[in-house]
């Protein structure tokens, strides 16, 4: 079901009111939003009514801050009023967006938190279309918010007894201590082996849908290759592996390459030291015990995804779904690509499974000075910045600049994490193996 948007905003800021229906034009075209206002009152309707029964509908109302909006009977003194008191109750969101220059410290809404970044009125940005992208993105926030909450309303078909849930806790917490030999770092889900990154997530957590994103040549395939051999060959986890990018023999060259630690680009070219073979045959013996399930074809929608990895879970018991990438999905008149990564989102929800997903990000990040991704680098990809409960973003400065001095290392920036922190983690990536060191590791060397 789309969030439904109620705008609240005097009639003399009618071209920014305006200007923000077009920005969030793209939700409603994708049927993630509807929106309403007093302009879509028609001829005969009951006026009053009419905006009440919207107000009490609404899941997000937005306020359009300006001197006109505060000094309006209408609009402070009856909308401003009534959201306010079902934002007390937890009912909907309130965002203020201040559009115009005004004094509004003093005001209801004061203590919640208001758009464009930092509280700076749209008019007052050089770019209005910046300050608008601004606002959206505040509001995607919100409703993300809105929809993991309507979502646990559908889901939840019984009582949950409060004791059923603290034990099982308990269990949880008791088999995560048993089970860390580092105990600076808590890891309740599969450790990724990258010690700061984990420290950040607590490893891939079940129910979540991660996302991998950045431009080519970055170490997507590498680092979800990492995950896999972490979770299958070290703990023995089942993992769902579907790859539209390469063919199973190149996974599994670069597995055996990552494992035994062998330049991948001489053991298939048979140029191999004396201490190479037995390190490779030690590899293939512990993937061929790794309960790790490949799927490299080419053409496969989302759906042939959620089909074939519920079935795997109940004959396999999958503990980890890896899709590698995004891009290569079909997607049908039917499913869309919003539709598609709500699927995927729901599929990591059902199967209680950490679901990881690649994706490439817009070119347009070559066109900036700072070259780094960041979150509006994904909106070409449906919703998948807003059901992402994690976003890490790989950067390797030598891709762009050879032989730069930060040649080797990989920044991988946890730019959403639903449930932590985030922040950057930097570690040492060798393609060549396919492998990832922590930095202290290459210090020590």
């Amino acid at each position: 079901m789309p969030i439904t948007i109620f705008y609240s905003y005097s009639h003399k800021d009618e071209v920014l009111k305006e200007q923000l229906d077009t920005h969030l034009a793209l939700l409603q075209r994708k049927g993630l939003v509807k929106t309403w206002h007093d302009r879509r009152i028609v001829a005969g309707q009951d006026w009053d009514a009419t905006i009440d029964s919207h107000l009490d509908e609404a899941d997000i109302i937005l306020l359009l801050v300006s001197a006109d909006f505060m000094a309006s009977e209408y609009c402070y003194g009856k909308e401003l009023a009534r959201a306010m008191e079902r934002q007390e109750r937890n009912e909907i969101k309130v965002v203020p967006i201040i559009v115009r220059a005004v004094d509004w410290s003093d005001a209801p809404f004061a203590r919640l938190q208001a758009l464009p970044k930092d509280a700076v009125p749209v008019m007052s940005w050089k770019n209005h279309d910046e300050a608008w992208l601004d606002v959206e993105k505040g509001i995607k926030n919100a409703i993300q918010e809105i929809q993991e909450i309507k979502f646990r309303d559908n889901a939840t078909t019984t009582l949950t007894s409060l004791r059923d849930v603290l034990g099982g806790e308990l269990k949880r917490l008791e088999a995560v201590y048993s089970a860390n030999t580092t105990p600076s770092v808590f890891c309740d889900g599969i450790p990724t082996g990258i010690t700061d990154l984990d420290y950040l997530l607590g490893g891939l957590r079940a129910s979540e849908l991660l996302v991998i994103a950045g431009r080519p040549s970055m170490g997507k395939s590498d680092i979800v290759l990492r995950l896999t051999i972490k979770a299958a060959v070290e703990r023995g986890l089942a993992v769902a592996f579907y790859s539209m990018q390469n063919p199973v023999q190149k996974i599994v060259q670069r597995m055996v390459a990552a494992v035994s630690d062998v330049n991948s680009n001489h053991m298939w070219r048979g140029y191999l030291g004396e201490k190479d073979f037995p390190k490779m045959a030690l590899a293939f013996g512990k993937l061929m015990e790794a309960p790790i399930y490949i799927d490299d074809s080419p053409r496969i929608t989302v759906t042939d995804i959620v089909e074939r990895a519920k079935s795997l879970r109940d004959e396999k018991q999958i503990q980890l779904v890896i899709i590698d990438s995004l891009q290569q999905l079909l997607f049908t008149d039917s499913n869309t690509a919003s539709q598609s990564i709500l699927a995927l989102k729901l599929l990591a929800r059902d199967l209680r499974v950490p679901v990881v997903v690649t994706c490439s990000v817009s070119p347009r990040t070559d066109q900036r000075k700072n070259k780094r991704p960041i979150l509006a680098d994904l909106q070409e990809n449906g919703s998948l910045e807003q059901e992402a409960d994690v976003v890490l973003f790989l950067y390797r400065d030598e891709v762009y600049h050879p032989g730069s001095i930060y040649s080797g290392v990989l920044e991988i920036d946890v730019a959403k994490n639903r449930n932590g922190p985030t922040g950057l983690v930097i570690t040492q990536y060798q393609p060549e193996t396919s492998s990832f060191l922590e930095m202290s590791e290459t210090n020590e060397d």
